[in-house]
């Protein structure tokens, strides 16, 4: 008898650019004869249209997810969290999809992921570091890191003391919007949106929430000076965007609770 479980990262599959082909994890448990388990790591492609359903890979490291597929469409990168038990991602590997040959990305620096985001062409990621202390949570400073994962190339590109969440590249990979909590212990209630220019590494505040009540966090980039955000408050979510320089802030829905689907 066997038992399979769907989990694609954050409740869906990972889509090619042009939307053709779906990646997808699937666990399945498998029962013998003396009655104990044993758990499987599948990785299936399917075509966009549901058909051609194919499995790609198996594997027993099964805290393996699938982040982004490579800008040549030739391999899907995967997530490991197992240092945190699902908390962040802690190492990076590749799957070929034509071979079903999973590898380990090498360059790496030796930290956990934390808020791992890849860049358009998918050959650099940023990330965020800190320290932890089990009985204080996270401590400054924060860090918000971009390694190349071809050559291994790490640079610093900003440093401060409040905690960044949720990293977004922009569409022509020079800038990187986050949101801000100003006390750690929040770091799931940010009162902040900014963004940091790549090239000068400095830091612009788009739009604070200066009554620490209402939480801010950016969703998606919808051109290259425009971001579309979220704004939880005690009446409900509103769904917004404004421009970059925190100007032209437009209400495009509100409800009790907004969930996001992927951005085209």
């Amino acid at each position: 008898k066997s038992a399979n479980s769907i989990v694609p990262l954050n409740g869906k599959g990972i889509n090619q650019n042009d939307w053709t082909k779906i990646v997808y994890a699937l666990f399945k448990f498998e029962s013998n004869a003396s009655s104990s388990k044993s758990v499987i790591l599948q990785l299936w492609l399917v075509n966009a249209d549901g058909t051609g359903n194919k499995l790609v890979a198996e594997t027993d490291q099964l805290d393996l997810l699938p982040i982004a597929w490579s800008y040549d469409k030739t391999k899907v990168y995967l997530g490991s969290t197992s240092e945190l038990s699902g908390a962040s991602t802690s190492g990076l590997y590749s799957l070929d999809t034509n071979k079903g040959k999973i590898e380990k990305v090498e360059n790496l620096p030796e930290v956990i992921l934390w808020d791992l985001s890849f860049s358009p062409d998918k050959t650099k990621i940023a990330y965020v570091t800190f320290t932890y202390k089990k009985y204080s949570g996270p401590v400054a400073p924060y860090t918000i890191h971009i390694t190349d994962i071809i050559t291994g190339e790490t640079i610093e590109v900003f440093k401060g003391e409040d905690r960044y969440t949720k990293l977004l590249w922009s569409d022509d990979s020079t800038k990187i919007v986050f949101a801000v909590s100003i006390d750690p212990y929040l770091k799931d209630y940010p009162i902040e949106i900014a963004y940091i220019d790549v090239n000068s590494k400095s830091p612009n505040k788009i739009i604070t929430n200066s009554t620490f009540e209402d939480y801010l966090t950016p969703e998606a980039w919808l051109s290259n000076d425009r971001i579309v955000y979220t704004e939880l408050t005690h009446s409900g979510t509103y769904l917004l965007t404004i421009q970059i320089d925190g100007k032209d802030k437009i209400e495009i829905d509100r409800g009790e609770i907004i969930f996001l689907g992927s951005f085209a």
